[in-house]
C-alpha cells in the first residue's frame, strides 16, 4: 500500500520534501569516501602462495569487483565485506595462487579509471573477518537547506555526545520493494503489526524472500546465501525496531519503510538510559524466546553500534547555488552501516525520489 494514498491521523506527520528541503547523497562519487582499516603487520610474511592486493574502486559493486577479479585471475578471492557502489571505496582481497608471478604481472594491466590494484605483499592466510579492525568514512552531505543546517548540527552534536546509534542493517543487505505495514495510527499498534509479521505468521518472511529472489541477486550462486542473509538482517531490524518503539514511549520516531525498515527516535530527547533500557532489553535471552526467530536469528549482532572519531565542517555546496553541504568523517567497527548512521542526522526520513512517504508517530 502506497502511503501517499492514505489520509494520516492528526498525530501521523507524513513528511512530504519538497525541492526546497532535498539533501543529495553520494551526489559524486568521491562525495562518499569509504577505506577498510586491517590488521596488516600480523598478516604479512615474507614468502607465500597468498597475494594481499589493496584495491581503489569507483562505482563498482563488491560483487562486481569480485566477479571481475575471478575472471582475470582465475583463482580463489577472499575479501572482507561488501562496499557501496556508488562510493570511492578502498579494501583489500587476498588472492590464493600457485601462479605467483603471473598474478603479479597482471594486476598492473588491470588498473583504469574506476580501479586501481596495488600489491601490499605476500599473506600467511587469506583475508578473515578477524583481520578487519574498522572502517573509516568521509562522506558530504549536499543541497542542504540553509533554514534546516542547524537541526543536522544538533544531530550529530547529539550523536558525537552519546557516541553511538542503533545499528540497523541498511539497504545494501535488505532491498523491498514492496511495503510489509501498513500506516499504524500508534507506536503501539505499529509494535503490534511487527510482532504479528515476526510471529504469527512464521512463514511470511521465508516465502516473501523466496518468492522476490531477482531482487536480491543477479548471480544464482549467491541467492541461497543471501536469502538467509536477508532473512537475518530483517528479523534483526524487525526486532531491534520493535524495542525501540516499546522501550521510547514518550519519545517521537521516524520510521523508514522504503526499501527496508527502522525506526528512529528523536536524538533530541534521546538519553543514555533510553540506549541502555534499548540494549538490555535486545540483549535478553527472553527476547528472542519464539522458535521461527530463534531458528534465523542466530548471529550475535549488538543493536547498539560505537563509533569514533566524528569531525565535521559545513559550507557553500560549489554545486547547488545558494544551498549547503555538510563534510562528515568518522571510523565505525566492521559490520556497521555508515548510511544507517546518516539516517540518524539526517533531521527527517528524505529520499532523493520519493516513491512512498516515510513518517513520523509521536
Amino acid at each position: 500500500m502506497q502511503l501517499q494514498n492514505i489520509q494520516p491521523p492528526p498525530h501521523i506527520q507524513l513528511l512530504y520534501r519538497t525541492p526546497e528541503k532535498q539533501v543529495k547523497i553520494k551526489y559524486l562519487p568521491n562525495d562518499f569516501l569509504v577505506e577498510e582499516i586491517i590488521e596488516i603487520n600480523n598478516l604479512l610474511t615474507l614468502q607465500s602462495n597468498i597475494l594481499l592486493l589493496k584495491i581503489t574502486k569507483k562505482n563498482i559493486s563488491t560483487l562486481k569487483l569480485i566477479d571481475i577479479l575471478n575472471k582475470e585471475f582465475g583463482t580463489k578471492v577472499s575479501f572482507l565485506g561488501m562496499k557501496d557502489k556508488y562510493s570511492i571505496s578502498t579494501q583489500y582481497v587476498t588472492i590464493q595462487t600457485q601462479k605467483v608471478e603471473k598474478i603479479i604481472d597482471k594486476i598492473k594491466k588491470i588498473n583504469n579509471s574506476n580501479l586501481s590494484l596495488e600489491l601490499i605483499g605476500f599473506a600467511k592466510e587469506n583475508l578473515k573477518s578477524v583481520h578487519l579492525i574498522a572502517n573509516k568514512f568521509n562522506i558530504t552531505l549536499r543541497d542542504i537547506d540553509e533554514k534546516e543546517i542547524e537541526l543536522y548540527i544538533k544531530n550529530i552534536q547529539k550523536l558525537s555526545t552519546i557516541s553511538c546509534f542503533f545499528n540497523y542493517y541498511d539497504t545494501q543487505r535488505i532491498r523491498l520493494k514492496r511495503h510489509i505495514f501498513l500506516v499504524a495510527l500508534t507506536k503501539e499498534e505499529l509494535k503490534k503489526n511487527i510482532e504479528k509479521f515476526l510471529f504469527s505468521e512464521k512463514t511470511k518472511i521465508k516465502d516473501y524472500i523466496t518468492d522476490n529472489k531477482e531482487e536480491y541477486s543477479t548471480n544464482f550462486r549467491f541467492i541461497k546465501k543471501r536469502e538467509e542473509e536477508i532473512a537475518k538482517s530483517l528479523i534483526f531490524n524487525l526486532n531491534l525496531s520493535r524495542v525501540v518503539l516499546e522501550k521510547t514511549n514518550n519519545i517521537p520516531v521516524k520510521v523508514y519503510q522504503k526499501e527496508n525498515f527502522l525506526v528512529i527516535p528523536s536524538l533530541e530527547a534521546l538519553s543514555l538510559d533510553d540506549l541502555k533500557k534499548i540494549f538490555l532489553d535486545f540483549s535478553s535471552p527472553e527476547d528472542n524466546k519464539q522458535d521461527f526467530s530463534k531458528s534465523l536469528f542466530t548471529q550475535k549482532r549488538n543493536p547498539i553500534a560505537f563509533f569514533n572519531n566524528m569531525s565535521f565542517q559545513f559550507s557553500e555546496d560549489e554545486h547547488h547555488k545558494g544551498r549547503l553541504k555538510i563534510e562528515l568523517n568518522f571510523t565505525l567497527p566492521k559490520g556497521s552501516f555508515a548510511t544507517i548512521l546518516i539516517k540518524h542526522i539526517i533531521p527527517y526520513p528524505h529520499y532523493s525520489k520519493l516513491k512512498y512517504k516515510p513518517y513520523i508517530i509521536d
